[in-house]
């Protein structure tokens, strides 16, 4: 069997063994999507979400209070949920198994197979990337602000974080890799959604019908919510019954179904946010680009977003790439496979987020506590200990790489320090800041 449908069944378990439901019913809803053509099987995994969602209201809403009962819903919704895997899994085997004899039957007859679209077939790490630019530079002659040199690429089925302060470049590079911005010197190109050769280059009339640009600032929207995603698909060539189950699904899956009839002023920026990611990904584009998403969400807001997008990344049919750019380095570090560092226009740190600090010659920590730097100093003498720093917020504690985070914590806490907060950033994208 498929080791992908395999890896996903048993993420399924372990998310209804420790009943986690909402979190099961979202990946149920991507598997449907990933390994399934049946729209009944669509049908299915949308109702047993409704369903899931209402008895969470119902439960928050204190309607439903004897436990007993509530147990009893939560154990037939998990069973549901197993039940349309397990369908899902045996038609997906079977096509597996008839798509393997058709294309031997068809090459020995020398024709071309017949199609399974739904098989994923191909490794995303094969294929070329998205996006690749080498020297990309940008300057702004009035201000004299230049992004300058930016070697990246992009590649399907990865999530690619830029992280610097504001004013960095991180919006002007956005600009020009969705084409919205000339760059001035360098090469760009996108040798997965650009079939043939084009005489200025990059097509971008071509290109540009695969990306999706989430701006920072969310443009403001007439009609309700469902119509403006419904319109979305129709301009993508998507319509009829196929439009209204994508919208379904896409509702559904981003938690808007409640919310379809509202109007822009009638929402919330987090899910003005959640509409403008519903927008952006229900065509199914290959490059998401989406800047600052996370600025103005809660920390439940950005867990549920984050969650989402690293999902609909790792899709085993319609895997995408996706850059996204913050000052939430500690989030976006946990779903990133690459960061990139911007300073004053100039790329500092590009690559896999493992490799941060791996040349590093120093040990980092912060940490948070009530003590002032003399008596902080005074508790860690003996420690390989370099030097120590505020920044306003909390203590960056440099040290040589024999320091250890334990050994910290260990001095402190023999002495009864109350520790509000403490991190080893030597291999985050935070020491890049220091």
């Amino acid at each position: 069997m498929n080791k992908i449908i395999a890896e996903r069944s048993i993420e399924l378990d372990l998310l209804l063994q420790d009943e986690n439901l909402p979190r099961a019913m979202n990946r149920l809803l991507d598997f449907v999507q990933d390994f399934s053509t049946n729209p009944q099987f669509v049908s299915d995994a949308l109702q047993i979400s409704t369903d899931q969602r209402q008895l969470a209201r119902e439960i928050e809403e204190q309607s439903l209070v004897d436990y007993q009962e509530i147990d009893q819903k939560n154990q037939q919704i998990a069973q549901r949920i197993a039940d349309l895997k397990q369908k899902i899994m045996e038609v997906y085997q079977l096509a597996i198994q008839m798509h393997a004899q058709n294309t031997r039957e068809y090459e020995a007859a020398n024709v071309p197979a017949a199609d399974a679209s739904f098989v994923p077939t191909k490794d995303a790490e094969a294929l070329p990337p998205i996006m690749e630019c080498y020297g990309l530079t940008k300057m702004y002659r009035k201000s004299g602000f230049s992004l300058s040199s930016i070697d990246l690429q992009l590649r399907l089925g990865e999530i690619t974080g830029v992280v610097g302060e504001n004013g960095n470049g991180k919006t002007t590079l956005f600009k020009v890799i969705t084409g919205n911005l000339q760059h001035d010197s360098g090469k760009i190109g996108f040798p997965l959604l650009q079939r043939a050769k084009h005489a200025h280059g990059v097509n971008w009339i071509e290109v540009k019908s695969e990306i999706a640009y989430v701006e920072q600032e969310l443009p403001s929207w007439y009609g309700t919510l469902k119509q403006n995603i419904q319109l979305e698909l129709t301009q993508h060539g998507i319509t009829g019954s196929h439009n209204e189950r994508d919208t379904a699904y896409i509702l559904e899956r981003l938690g808007l179904t409640e919310h379809a009839q509202k109007k822009w002023s009638e929402l919330s920026g987090g899910y003005k946010l959640r509409f403008a990611l519903a927008k952006a990904l229900v065509w199914k584009p290959k490059l998401l680009v989406i800047d600052e998403p996370l600025a103005n969400l809660d920390v439940r807001s950005q867990r549920i977003v984050l969650n989402d997008m690293k999902d609909l990344a790792k899709s085993a049919k319609n895997p995408i790439s996706i850059i996204i750019s913050s000052q939430h380095l500690h989030e976006i570090e946990s779903i990133a496979d690459n960061l990139v560092f911007l300073h004053q226009g100039q790329m500092k740190f590009s690559g896999e987020k493992e490799n941060i600090g791996s040349d590093r010659q120093h040990n980092f920590f912060e940490l948070s506590c009530k003590l002032d730097k003399q008596a902080l100093d005074g508790l860690l003498t003996g420690l390989p200990i370099t030097e120590i720093e505020h920044n306003g917020l909390s203590y960056v504690i440099t040290g040589t790489k024999e320091l250890e985070g334990q050994k910290i914590l260990q001095a402190l806490l023999h002495q009864n320090v109350e520790i509000e907060y403490f991190r080893n950033i030597s291999n985050s994208a935070k020491r890049l800041f220091l």
